[in-house]
């Protein structure tokens, strides 16, 4: 499967990319700052969960389990990657 997004900008205190996913992974939407991995960055209040070291929202996985197949009801899919 192909992951589809949108892409927008937004600078609130630092330069967030908002990924909104399209297709089969809609209804997903994942903010992020590129090259983050060695500074700290405080969560934004706008912001639900931090997700960063969670495998199952990178595009290679969202291709493979997207979205729209996670538990019925829940924004976690961890049900699905135990059988996996």
């Amino acid at each position: 499967m192909i992951v589809t997004k949108r892409r927008y900008q937004v600078y609130d205190l630092e330069a967030w990319d908002i990924d909104v996913f399209r297709g089969d992974n809609e209804g997903l939407v994942i903010a992020e700052i590129e090259g983050t991995e060695s500074r700290s960055v405080q969560q934004p209040t706008w912001a639900i969960e931090e997700v960063s070291s969670q495998e199952k929202y990178n595009n290679e996985e969202l291709a493979r389990h997207p979205y729209a197949r996670w538990k019925p009801g829940t924004n976690d899919n961890d049900e699905l990657w135990s059988n996996a």
